[in-house]
Parts: C-alpha cells; structure tokens; sequence
C-alpha cells in the first residue's frame, strides 16, 4: 500500500532534520546499555539517566527547529503554499535534472533514468515504450510511475 503524504512528510523530516533519532548507532547504544543491565554491569537508573539525557538534547534540537518542522508539515497538510513547487505533485522542490521536482520524485527521476535503457535493451523496445510500460506497471512504485507519465508529456 502507498503511504499517506503526512506519513511521507513526518518521515523525511526525522530524517532531514532529526537524523540522530533513527541512527544505527543510537539503536546500538541503547541495546548495549540494556545488555549491561541484564549482566548486571550497570543499573537501571545509569541507563534511564543516559536515555533522558540523550532525549533532552534531541528535544532542545527539535525547539531550534520548531518553524521548519511546521511549515514543512503545514504544506503536507494543503496549509501552506511551498516556495516552489514540483512540476509533479506541488511538493516542495527544487532543480533536479533540469526539472523542478521535490525530493521523492528527484530520486525516483533519478533511479529510473539508471534502469531506462537497460529496461529498454532487454526489452527491445523504445525509451517512449519503456516508460509507458513502467508508468502502468503494478510492480513500479508510485512516484516512479508518476515520472515516467511526466517524460512521457514532457517530450515535444
């Protein structure tokens, strides 16, 4: 199934902004810290202390952000009118490959233009006929589908 747009949004922000959140390296941390409660190395207190501390941080990070993370929120609503909008969706953008796309049809343009001419060398067909079949296909994800439509009217 498709992810809703807020879904997307909320996602790209803790990324773009709160990459520390979903970091390997954090996950480790706290596994490691659980381990040495179990083989008793340290205490459940130490670890409850580490972990406050951590989330205080990423909580004085998320206030400095407050009015992006908003704003950001607020366009995925229909709130607010991004600066400039993806000749795709009316997402956020900027230039892409000489289009104007927001940054998950950039990297959907950007994954199908590496597979294009394979697809259409194992097909033996033509780009206009590669991109047709992706832009109906079940098995392409959404935003790859809506950039093959897209080439497909942007050719003259």
């Amino acid at each position: 199934t498709e992810g809703t747009e807020l879904g997307y949004t909320v996602a790209t922000v803790i990324e773009e902004l709160f990459p520390q959140l979903s970091t390997p390296q954090l996950t480790r941390r706290f596994e490691e810290l659980l381990e040495a409660i179990r083989e008793g190395r340290t205490d459940r207190r130490t670890v409850v202390e580490e972990a406050i501390a951590t989330i205080d941080a990423l909580i004085e990070d998320y206030k400095s952000r407050l009015g992006e993370v908003g704003l950001r929120l607020s366009q995925a609503l229909g709130l607010a009118e991004p600066r400039v909008k993806c000749a795709i969706c009316g997402r956020e953008a900027s230039r892409c490959n000489g289009y104007t796309l927001c940054k998950n049809h950039c990297m959907a343009l950007s994954r199908l233009m590496e597979t294009l001419p394979l697809v259409s060398r194992r097909m033996g067909e033509s780009r206009e006929e590669s991109l047709r079949r992706i832009a109906s296909s079940r098995a392409a994800g959404a935003w790859v589908r809506e950039v093959a439509l897209f080439l497909l009217r942007a050719r003259p």
